[in-house]
């Protein structure tokens, strides 16, 4: 079975909606976005900014969701309705549909007030309108609820690589046979506590001499995957195919990556020297030398490697899923995006130029983390 994606949204400081972020990518005219300052004062980053979500989804149930709620719901719309199925509340009522999420801090704000009425004033202040949000697996629950999806609905949590991860499990799904069609989608939006706890962290490896890398950031993506025969059968343009996936937990620098982008590799049948154009999407410090170190172990050749980092800053598993989604952009539009000028690993990169030319037939997208979990994913030209 071959699995292809046909259906892309994406909500990011580099845009709202998949036109204005691929303009940010593609364009040469357009600039990628101020860092803001609304997280601390020792951590800036890329704030998504001009959502206007009542006009966004006419759903009026979820009007008092969490932001991150809010974020998961309009990116999955855009792409349902991108791949042929409506995107209005209930569009997926009666069809074999299940949804996989990845998910980093969930809605921490929501989390906090909640559980602090409960042990400063008892038991009985628990808000039920908190708690729905309070909860990891909410956008989850919310994307199935919003447009009636009811197959399996699983939640992921982990850094990074958590949205490749949910690629992974979503086509799994569909290539079981276990529904037809998945939603894909990770959000993650950078609040107060989050940022003062990594403007710490970091501010305390700087302190030790070690380089931090850490640029906040936050947003969703959101894809749909389904049979590229049942796709050609409902009139559905297809994207791009996941051709193979892989993961590690842990393993010394490198290593995980390496032996990732190998199983991600031999389930594609990709030769690694077919592989020209990479999307890295590092975490930030001494992950973005792993990555390098684990890519640089098993694609020896030059080839064309591109960061969103500069773009859309880290925004965990919302910003691998988003290196997925411009991986299937470039794959769709034939052209590699521009580099936002973050280079990982500067001194580890000596392998890639610009010697790979011609319009992309697969991607790479990778990502690492700093509990040396990697991901891998191939896409290919349909």
């Amino acid at each position: 079975m071959r699995l292809v994606i046909t259906g892309i949204g994406v909500l990011s400081s580099a845009g709202i909606g998949k036109e204005a972020f691929r303009s940010s990518l593609f364009s040469d005219a357009c600039a990628p976005p101020s860092r803001v300052g609304r997280f601390t004062r020792e951590i800036s980053g890329f704030e998504v900014k001009g959502l206007d979500f009542e006009s966004r989804f006419e759903d009026r149930r979820f009007r008092r969701a969490s932001l991150t709620t809010k974020f998961a719901l309009v990116s999955a719309k855009e792409a349902l309705a991108g791949a042929g199925l409506g995107g209005s509340p209930g569009c997926l009522d009666g069809l074999s549909a299940g949804v996989a999420s990845g998910v980093t801090h969930g809605s921490l704000a929501y989390s906090c007030d909640f559980h602090r009425a409960i042990v400063t004033e008892g038991g009985s202040s628990a808000s039920p309108a908190l708690f729905s949000d309070s909860v990891l697996n909410a956008s989850t629950g919310s994307i199935s609820l919003a447009f009636s999806a009811r197959g399996p609905a699983h939640t992921l949590i982990g850094g990074s690589t958590v949205g490749l991860q949910a690629i992974g499990l979503g086509a799994g799904l569909v290539r079981s046979g276990a529904v037809r069609v998945c939603i894909i989608s990770c959000a993650e939006v950078m609040e107060e506590i989050s940022s003062q706890a990594y403007a710490r962290f970091y501010g305390l490896k700087k302190s030790q001499g070690q380089e931090a890398g850490f640029v906040a950031g936050e947003g969703a993506g959101a894809l749909v995957i389904e049979s590229l025969e049942d796709a050609i059968a409902r009139g559905a343009r297809p994207i791009a195919e996941i051709a193979g996936w892989g993961f590690r937990t842990a393993g010394p620098a490198g290593d995980g990556l390496a032996g990732a982008v190998a199983t991600a590799l031999k389930m594609s049948g990709v030769d690694r020297n077919e592989v020209r154009h990479i999307i890295s999407g590092a975490s930030g410090g001494p992950s973005d030398i792993e990555e390098a170190q684990g890519l640089g172990r098993v694609i020896a050749h030059a080839a064309k490697v591109a960061s969103l980092k500069g773009y859309i800053g880290e925004g965990f598993g919302a910003a691998s899923i988003m290196s997925s989604i411009v991986g299937a952009l470039s794959l769709a539009m034939g052209e590699f995006p521009k580099d936002s000028g973050y280079v990982i690993g500067r001194p580890c990169w000596s392998w890639a130029g610009d010697e790979a030319s011609g319009s992309p037939e697969n991607c790479l997208i990778t990502a690492c983390g700093p509990t040396k979990e990697a991901g891998a994913l191939i896409l290919r030209k349909v």
